[in-house]
């Protein structure tokens, strides 16, 4: 083999090796080993697929499914919410109207708002594969980004208003100890909502702890198949604006922003429905017990008055106890009759009990 040859063999491993080195950023190769799966519903569908560290370009499943199929762009999308276990929520809305250009293979789609909120009136159960559970329950949710609404212990909050998944259709009542402020998102297993950061980012999810951004990004997202005739694509002409849906500053998922307004990050692991804290109780010191404190002081200067008083009496042992004498009795010179150790040692009993109260 020439060196010539050799050297371009050898310059050309060089490329992939670098190829291959830069294909996944560290950020991302961390993100990749939770093996989490990048969820969205389009056109009436549900679409899954893993992250291997790569950002997934949404498009490129939808064409793949609507190629197999042989069918036509339908303009609805659905907000996915994760459950425990095995569920997740669908709320679908229409995205806007489409309008096919005679002559060219290609139509023009329009959406339902210029600020691309959407209107959503109902929500249906289903589970990570897809599959739907149930009837469609009606609820007004009235007209909002739908990556704002969010789902905790089997309800569904929506800026001011709030949905049953139960109890159907009856009034919802909220367990105090659960912390919502609207525009946050929960963590399945966190009874406080959690805020995102300000700026040009939207949180529009929380998992394990991870919070789910999008951002309006420069990257091309692809063009999105309206239909398939005669083996040809047509395509759907848009803006052209892009979002860019991350976690911890690494772009998991790409796609056109009047198509994919949000995605569902779904864990390997499956979420158990969590056990709200115990209430906190706080105890507080009773009347009685200050009522004896206030008694037990007023005994023990009562007692030592009195125990003053007689030792005064008996360093001067005269006129009263003299005059008392004769009638047997026992005086303080001025009538009263003294206080007697006896009586000392009872007070003091009691003002030891008072203190043991305390």
């Amino acid at each position: 083999m020439s060196v010539a040859v050799t050297g371009f063999l050898l310059l050309f491993a060089a490329v992939i090796s670098i190829h291959v080195g830069k294909g996944v950023e560290p950020k991302c190769a961390v993100i990749a080993k939770k093996n989490y799966e990048i969820a969205f519903h389009l056109s009436g569908h549900f679409f899954k697929e893993k992250f291997t560290g790569e950002a997934i370009y949404l498009v490129n499943p939808y064409n793949e499914w609507l190629r197999n199929t042989s069918g036509t762009f339908q303009s609805r999308a659905a907000r996915l919410l994760l459950g425990y276990e095995d569920e997740v929520f669908v709320l679908p809305y229409s995205l806007g109207k489409f309008e096919h250009e005679e002559g060219f293979i290609r139509a023009v789609f329009t959406p339902a708002r210029s600020d691309l909120n959407v209107e959503i009136k109902s929500w249906f159960r289903g589970n990570r594969n897809g599959e739907t559970q149930g009837v469609e329950n009606y609820a007004d949710f009235g007209i909002l980004d739908p990556a704002t609404v969010t789902f905790f212990l089997d309800i569904i909050f929506a800026g001011d208003k709030r949905f049953g998944t139960t109890n159907i259709g009856a009034p919802v009542d909220i367990d105090h100890r659960i912390n919502y402020t609207a525009g946050n998102h929960f963590d399945l297993t966190n009874e406080t909502s959690i805020v995102g950061e300000r700026g040009s980012k939207t949180l529009i999810g929380v998992v394990d702890g991870n919070k789910i951004y999008r951002q309006n990004c420069d990257h091309n997202s692809g063009r999105l198949t309206y239909q398939i005739i005669d083996d040809l694509p047509h395509s759907l002409i848009t803006t052209g604006e892009t979002n860019c849906f991350s976690i911890d500053e690494c772009v998991m998922a790409i796609g056109d922003r009047n198509f994919f307004n949000d995605i569902l990050v779904i864990p390997k692991e499956k979420i158990r429905k969590p056990t709200l804290p115990l209430i906190k109780t706080t105890t507080t010191s009773t009347p009685t017990i200050t009522a004896t404190s206030k008694a037990s002081a007023e005994v023990n200067e009562e007692v030592s008055a009195m125990t003053f008083e007689t030792k005064k009496n008996e360093e001067n042992g005269d006129g009263g106890k003299e005059a008392a004498k004769g009638e047997g009795k026992e005086t303080d010179g001025t009538g009263r009759k003294r206080a007697g150790w006896w009586l000392i040692a009872v007070v003091t009993v009691v003002c030891q009990l008072g203190r043991m109260l305390l």
